[in-house]
């Protein structure tokens, strides 16, 4: 989770959209990004005949995908936001399914390319979000609890310290 100084963050939609974006990018112009973006931005393909899919639960996707087209960025009055996702015919076949901006996970270009990784990328602008992220840091195996003690003893006469020595990590 970043969190940005308020003249960084993005209060329009098009602030949101030079951040955010969730469409293929254009393969003759960027193909850089558009092997990025078709390799790990991509949800599923899910649904009909992929019943398999770990995202589905009685015959639908719980991540709610193909999500809709979308001209523009809109903010919605609970704070959430549907991201642009045009139709603008790009496309590309991933296990034999035609696969459009309706199936792009939000990601930002700069990130996934330098990583070239699934990097979700998401506005969060409620208090909700201390919830969620309290939920992921307290789940799982990939979890660590540490605790830090002061090693600090008193000495019998009271006046002064001992020190224990402890090499661990």
């Amino acid at each position: 989770m970043l969190t940005l100084a308020n003249e960084g963050k993005p209060t329009c939609a098009e602030d949101i959209d030079n951040i955010i974006c969730t469409e293929l990018p254009d393969n003759v112009s960027d193909p850089l990004a558009f092997e990025t973006v078709t390799k790990h931005m991509i949800h599923g393909p899910c649904g009909n005949g992929v019943s398999y899919a770990p995202c589905m639960d009685d015959s639908k996707c719980t991540k709610h995908y193909p999500k809709t087209f979308s001209n523009e960025t809109i903010i919605e009055e609970n704070g959430f936001v549907k991201y642009r996702r045009r139709d603008d015919g790009i496309s590309v076949t991933i296990r034999g399914t035609n696969i459009d901006n309706r199936w792009v996970v939000p990601y930002n270009r700069d990130l996934c390319v330098k990583y070239d990784a699934h990097i979700n990328v998401e506005r969060c602008a409620q208090k909700k979000v201390i919830k969620y992220l309290h939920k992921y840091t307290h789940k799982g195996p990939d979890r660590a609890t540490f605790v830090i003690q002061d090693n600090a003893h008193s000495t019998d006469d009271g006046v002064g310290h001992s020190y224990r020595r402890v090499d661990e990590i």
